[in-house]
């Protein structure tokens, strides 16, 4: 019997949450995301010269590509906090805090463009207990999981999921 061919095709992060999800693990991921909240509050303008990368407590962490942005968004912080606070389904912030930090870099490999962006701590752990409970011994299978995780988690990240 031939098989039925799919509608729609499903990414396989999306797979992944699913399997995870049998096993009581869970997949990093904000109802919503630092970056939308982030280019929302602040606009395209200041978003391309920082960005959020942590929330803890009522703080939200942000990183600025240099001082003169960093001193600009200090004395705006009032203004984004409140714009911030107007977004339905936003976490409570009290604080901005910045630092300055260099961002990844960014080229170009053909069409696709290609970005250089490491694990949070968070992220690493749950990728490499994710491999480690796996009840599979081929390690060629274990480091396509990994690499799929990664991928993943970085992806959900950048699209804010």
């Amino acid at each position: 019997m031939a098989r039925k061919p799919q509608e729609k095709l499903e990414h396989i992060s999306d797979t992944l949450v699913i399997a995870l999800k049998k096993h009581r693990l869970k997949f990093i991921g904000e109802s919503i995301s630092l970056q939308k909240l982030w280019l929302s509050a602040a606009g395209s303008i200041i978003c391309e010269h920082s960005k959020p990368f942590k929330l803890k407590g009522k703080e939200l962490h942000v990183a600025v590509s240099n001082s003169s942005w960093l001193q600009q968004i200090s004395i705006n912080s009032s203004i984004l906090l409140e714009k911030i606070r107007e977004i339905p389904d936003a976490p409570e912030i009290n604080k901005i805090k910045l630092s300055l930090d260099d961002f990844p870099k960014e080229h170009t490999d053909g069409r696709m463009k290609v970005v250089n962006i490491p694990l949070t701590e968070k992220e690493k752990r749950f990728v490499e207990a994710t491999v480690a409970s796996l009840e599979v011994d081929d390690q060629e299978f274990k480091d396509i999981v990994r690499r799929v995780l990664k991928k993943a988690a970085i992806r959900r990240r950048l699209l804010g999921q």
